[in-house]
């Protein structure tokens, strides 16, 4: 293509205006449901290379962008989050991974969580300074425990925490990810 035909093309190009999509329950099946094909997709994809290259290195930022997607609309588009931080203000909160998103992405690879449990990860409104703490005390993007996630927050600070919908979780260290599944029916 030459300069000319370009320019001709980009003075032709007219605005869109895309339909605005309600959150509703359709919208966030539909987000499930084609998040969960691509990033099965990508999966397949992944587990055929036979060298880790770049293309694994862009596979796993597809499964990440592709999680995160999810995790934003659906998770804290519809309830918020799974957990909150009892007496603190949501406007006050990150929307933070209980379990870094990238141990998520590595055990769903090695095949030990479903894609389902990968886009239902424990997520928790939790206070900015708490989260700011917990970034610099080095837990970003590690955890003592994938089974215990609220075991990370112990590890820099105390708090209380609820469910989305108000049940108190008892004991946050005894808490586990099987309770997690059970309690979203993940």
């Amino acid at each position: 293509m030459n300069e000319q035909e370009l320019q001709d093309l980009l003075e032709g190009f007219q605005e869109v205006s895309y339909p605005k999509v309600k959150r509703n329950q359709q919208a966030y099946d539909q987000t499930d449901e084609f998040i969960e094909a691509e990033v099965a997709r990508l999966l397949e994809m992944y587990r055929g290379l036979t060298t880790l290259d770049q293309r694994a290195r862009l596979i796993r930022d597809g499964l990440d962008l592709y999680l995160r997607r999810g995790h934003g609309y659906s998770i804290e588009g519809n309830i918020g989050a799974h957990y909150r931080q009892i007496g603190v203000r949501v406007e006050d909160c990150d929307f933070e991974h209980m379990i870094p998103q990238a141990k998520i992405r590595d055990a769903l690879i090695q095949g030990r969580l479903t894609i389902r449990q990968a886009m239902n990860p424990p997520t928790c409104w939790l206070h900015k300074d708490l989260h700011q703490q917990l970034k610099q005390a080095g837990w970003a993007s590690r955890t003592p425990s994938l089974w215990h996630f609220f075991r990370r927050y112990g590890m820099v600070f105390q708090a209380e925490y609820e469910t989305f919908n108000g049940t108190r979780i008892q004991n946050p260290d005894g808490w586990t990810l099987a309770d997690h599944g059970r309690f979203f029916n993940i």
